[in-house]
Formats: structure tokens, C-alpha cells, sequence
């Protein structure tokens, strides 16, 4: 499988809510099993607030997503799971 790269973005106007030791990256979509999830790019893109922004913590198992990303990503994570036992 080869390797993907992505850009760290550095934020020029500190926002209220960015951490700033954190990384964070611009996304442009995402994808599950291969399908372009059907959110906006506007999305993605962190608010005046900072909320949205994408960060990379390897010491947390936890995803904060958007309305619309969040529903999104749920829905068609519970069609591909449909009919596998909850355990």
C-alpha cells in the first residue's frame, strides 16, 4: 500500500479555540470503502472559532465531528455494518 502525505496547515490568525501544540491538517473529504462521502468542503474548513479544524492526537482514541460530517460518516458506517451483531 503506498503512502499518502498531507500538508500541516499553520493557522496565521490565532483563533480562540486551536490548540496551538496541536497538528492539524486541511481535509478535503472522506472516504469509507473507497466513496467520497457527500460533505460539503465548507464543512471542513474550521470556523472563525477554530471548531472543525482537523487535529492529529495519537494519544486519544476519540473523533469530534460536525453535524453534518457526523451524520454523514454514521450513515453509511451503519449501512456497511448492516447485519453484523453488535458485540
Amino acid at each position: 500500500m503506498p503512502l499518502n502525505y498531507i500538508l500541516l496547515i499553520r493557522i496565521s490568525l490565532p483563533l480562540p479555540y486551536i490548540d496551538s501544540v496541536a497538528y492539524a491538517v486541511q481535509l478535503d473529504g472522506i472516504r469509507v470503502a473507497a466513496i467520497l462521502l457527500p460533505i460539503p468542503k465548507s464543512v471542513l474548513v474550521p470556523d472563525h472559532t477554530g471548531a472543525g479544524q482537523t487535529m492529529v492526537d495519537s494519544g486519544t482514541q476519540f473523533a469530534f465531528l460536525l453535524g453534518a460530517t457526523y451524520d454523514a460518516l454514521k450513515a453509511k458506517f451503519l449501512r456497511q455494518t448492516k447485519g453484523v451483531p453488535p458485540f
